[in-house]
């Protein structure tokens, strides 16, 4: 009798632990809009405090002090910024311009290793036990021309040619 309560106290004991665990889950989520700009606030007033009380120490207010440090943090990440915005807009336009070089040595790569493991799938005359693989189509699209081949222009028929003319004259 004992170890039967015993056995349903500890599953309702781990029931209501994960219960708990879920709700306070949830309600974390649910404000973790708020709970991300009050940690970095703590945290930047918890690294900051002992530099403000320096400052102040010093002969200056704390409030002159705390908006001397902000004064300073604004100015170091508009730096930073200003610093940074060339240097990535520089990567990003060679990223851009060499994309097309990237994709085909990763298609060249990728056609490589598929036929390194399967060599049957670039001789056309090596014979297989299935007459098609599941990966036969997708070599064959990887090995399509990476430019669109230019289509015909249209030529004018002697009909089309003989009917503008006789409008022409009448």
């Amino acid at each position: 009798m004992w170890a039967a309560l015993t056995a349903l106290f500890v599953v309702l004991l781990i029931t209501v632990a994960c219960s708990v665990v879920w709700i306070a889950a949830n309600v974390i989520g649910f404000i973790q809009p708020i709970l991300i700009p009050v940690a970095i606030a703590v945290i930047l007033a918890y690294l900051l405090d002992p530099l403000v009380t320096r400052m102040a120490a010093q002969g200056l207010g704390r409030t002159k002090a705390v908006l001397a440090l902000f004064t300073i943090a604004v100015l170091s990440i508009g730096v930073l910024i200003a610093w940074l915005a060339p240097i990535v807009s520089m990567q990003a336009t060679n990223v851009g311009r060499e994309l097309p070089q990237y994709t085909l040595k990763a298609r060249d790569k990728m056609v490589d290793l598929i036929l390194r493991y399967d060599p049957t799938l670039g001789n056309p005359n090596a014979k297989r036990e299935k007459a098609s693989s599941p990966t036969s189509g997708f070599i064959n699209w990887l090995l399509a021309s990476p430019t669109p081949a230019a289509s015909p222009k249209p030529s004018p028929t002697r009909a089309a040619v003989g009917t503008a003319s006789s409008a022409m004259s009448t």
